[in-house]
């Protein structure tokens, strides 16, 4: 069962060309062969997740001048310890077993690097 689901997670992440480095760290390595597929894959989700939270968190926020905005998307990525939990389900859930075992031992790093994407992501993509 878990090798049927492991393939099945990896044949729905879309393929990303990177170029490797031979001077890559394990964290980068996962970084660049999971997350980001992982990230790419749940795009649509992760930036409609994120929407909403902001709307349910701050009603006027589609009012607030470009600056206050870019404050209030700021605060919620370095503070807010649900948001940031619930980004982190929405990747994690896509792990394969392996790939959790890996996260489980990294939790930090891993952590922060998914946030950090998702962050990037969703600044690229946000319109003011």
């Amino acid at each position: 069962m878990s090798l049927e689901r492991s393939s099945s997670l990896k044949a729905l992440r879309p393929k990303i060309e990177i170029l490797e480095k031979s001077t890559q760290s394990e964290f980068e390595h996962f970084q660049n062969t999971v997350l980001r597929q992982i990230c790419k894959f749940q795009n649509e989700i992760l930036l409609e997740f994120i929407s909403f939270y902001i709307q349910s968190k701050n009603k006027n926020f589609s009012k607030h001048a470009p600056a206050d905005k870019l404050k209030f998307i700021e605060s919620l990525f370095s503070k807010d310890t649900s948001f940031k939990n619930t980004l982190k389900g929405i990747v994690i859930g896509h792990f394969t077993k392996a790939e959790f075992q890996f996260y489980s031992l990294n939790l930090s790093e891993i952590n922060k690097r998914i946030i950090q994407l998702i962050k990037t992501r969703f600044l690229s993509q946000f319109k003011y």
